[in-house]
């Protein structure tokens, strides 16, 4: 896609590894710089004033300050004195929670920082998804990075750039020659209450069940009519039963 009349893109550059490098909007323009296997390390928004982020790693600075990093259970607010956030995720790794404790370790109090609430391919519900109290954390369905500057509105896979609004990638799957069946643009099959898709490239059965829909389909190709896959995780067995028409 170079352009998209309903957001007002007039043009859209891309890289050799088809990631954008420039996207122009009506109210300014967006740019990115990558390594060379395609991490972003910089996004500049330029719509009046300039907006700067850098990513190193875990740890987002903006416009030079540190803003965030993240830790196994949440992130840590570097904005009101490096104070941790906790966050609760449903099986898709969407973040539905977030809170802190603004307490003491021996009387705690955990007050709300922010709830969220999807449609099905990630599409927030409105009017009560608002920050309520601290910084606001974009990183929120699959655990991927909001860009909602200048109206732009994509999720960032890493490969490849999301629409929610749409249920589609803007730039085609790097593997499509391994699904003839299926468009490249497609997002997890149309499947998003049980898949997910990592990094843009491929998707997984959510979470527990690491299995590649790959290699259902050689489960398919060899004839086996009746497949359960068990996926040991953490401390709990889940079963995965691949006939119930998930597919």
């Amino acid at each position: 896609m170079t352009k998209d009349d309903n957001k007002g893109i007039t043009s859209i550059s891309y890289n050799h590894l088809n990631l954008p490098t420039n996207v122009i909007l009506g109210g300014g323009n967006i740019s990115y710089i990558y390594d060379a296997i395609g991490t972003k390390l910089r996004k500049e928004v330029n719509g009046g004033n300039t907006t700067t982020t850098d990513y190193a790693g875990n740890y987002i600075y903006e416009n030079g300050s540190l803003k965030f990093f993240s830790h196994g259970e949440g992130y840590v607010d570097a904005d009101n004195g490096y104070e941790y956030v906790y966050q609760y995720k449903d099986h898709l790794g969407n973040v539905r929670l977030s809170y802190k404790n603004v307490g003491t370790i021996s009387a705690p109090n955990l007050q709300i920082q922010e709830e969220n609430n999807y449609y099905p391919f990630g599409l927030q519900h409105k009017g009560y998804n608002n920050v309520i109290n601290g910084t606001e954390h974009p990183y929120t369905y699959n655990g991927k990075e909001e860009q909602n500057e200048l109206g732009l509105n994509w999720l960032d896979y890493g490969w490849r750039n999301y629409d929610a609004s749409l249920g589609r990638f803007m730039s085609p799957d790097p593997v499509a020659p391994e699904y003839p069946e299926i468009s490249p643009y497609v997002y997890v099959r149309n499947n998003p209450v049980f898949l997910i898709d990592p990094d843009g490239r491929d998707w997984e059965i959510s979470w527990f069940c690491r299995i590649k829909y790959r290699e259902f389909k050689k489960v398919l190709f060899l004839g086996i009519t009746k497949k359960i896959f068990y996926v040991q995780a953490s401390s709990l067995s889940q079963s995965c039963d691949f006939t119930s028409g998930l597919f």
